[in-house]
């Protein structure tokens, strides 16, 4: 089944998101340490 254009790039953002979270907190426990 194809994929609506909306639902694609609601995937692709909450993808981005996670990826920039995980980099976020990954960079903010390195300046704690």
């Amino acid at each position: 089944m194809k994929k609506a254009p909306f639902e694609v790039k609601y995937t692709e953002s909450v993808r981005f998101l996670q990826i920039r979270d995980k980099d976020i907190v990954e960079n903010h426990s390195r300046k704690i340490r």
